[in-house]
């Protein structure tokens, strides 16, 4: 993994926070670079696409590192050919909506608001497993703390129409999923898909909540270490 540089996009919040635990534990010699979205406005899904562009360094071919939301984002820029990376490293995330019919219904419905800065405790020690609420609560609302309840029902509401699928047919660089083992946002079919449309694919499941790399920052660093060592 020396003299690599590895860039990470975020999650639904935006902010890049939650590569706080992964970033600790990275080996010197390795260069990182954050993709943030900004807490304040209302992106469309291609406005956030190049968003994330514009950070990305110029004149390298990094490994991209992209986390739940961002899974789609990774996707378009690289086969758009918007981003020359040496490799992709999907985490706990989809290629479309991992919950179509969810999101059809909340809109018949009305709903338009499910996160909110004040999730009942118990929820998210569902979401977040028994056995990692204690260690990533804290993260968790420190992450949030920042970015207004809108901005994270908007992104939500954008993933109800993402489907990246044929864009995956058009890329050939090497590419990993870590895959949750426990993950109780983003269901098992969502890793399947991927598999089946990318030739390149390397699936690793590991123990955890969705927030694999939260939860279990060395196993996912472990994990890409391999993946980066066979492809060298």
């Amino acid at each position: 993994m020396k003299n690599e540089h590895l860039v990470f996009l975020p999650g639904l919040d935006g902010t890049g926070l939650s590569a706080g635990p992964l970033l600790k534990i990275i080996p010197s010699g390795v260069a990182t670079t954050i993709v943030h979205y900004p807490p304040d406005k209302l992106l469309s899904y291609e406005e956030t696409v190049r968003c994330a562009a514009d950070q990305f360094p110029a004149g390298t071919s990094p490994i991209v590192i992209a986390e739940s939301f961002s899974g789609p984002v990774a996707v378009d820029l690289i086969a758009s050919g918007r981003v020359a990376a040496r490799g992709l490293v999907l985490c706990a995330t989809f290629a479309r909506s991992p919950h179509p019919l969810l999101f059809k219904i909340l809109r018949l419905l009305g709903i338009t608001s499910l996160v909110r800065p004040d999730i009942p405790e118990p929820v998210l020690r569902f979401i977040l497993g028994r056995e990692y609420a204690e260690k990533l609560i804290p993260l968790w609302k420190t992450v949030h703390a920042g970015v207004p309840a809108g901005i994270m029902n908007h992104r939500l509401s954008l993933m109800s129409g993402i489907d990246v699928r044929p864009q995956l047919m058009k890329i050939a660089i090497p590419c990993l999923y870590l895959q949750a083992a426990n993950d109780r946002l983003v269901p098992s079919f969502c890793a399947r898909e991927f598999r089946k449309h990318l030739a390149c694919l390397e699936v690793r499941k590991i123990r955890g909540p969705h927030f694999i790399l939260q939860a279990e920052p060395e196993a996912c660093l472990a994990a890409i270490g391999e993946f980066l060592q066979k492809h060298n």
